[in-house]
């Protein structure tokens, strides 16, 4: 039986590891969180959206002065 080459024992070493990584992931993200309404990853806190909707609107009245653009009252930009 023909000797494997040094690069190619390397290379298939680093596909086993890819492979197991992405199996690893798949499996954690399959079994790992029992209750998806956990997931509050992005969630903002009504603080965090009061101050981010004062910077907008600030940045808006240094943009167009008094001209301010029209948009519908409790929908966002």
């Amino acid at each position: 039986m023909a000797a494997l080459s040094d690069t190619l024992i390397v290379l298939i070493v680093i596909i086993a590891a890819a492979a197991s990584v992405v199996v690893g992931f798949a499996t954690q993200r399959l079994f790992g969180k029992a209750d998806p309404a956990a997931d509050n990853f992005n969630q903002k806190k009504p603080e965090q959206m009061a101050y981010m909707r004062e910077v907008r609107e600030r940045n808006m009245m240094e943009t167009f002065g008094d001209r301010r653009p029209l948009y519908r009252q409790g929908h966002e930009i």
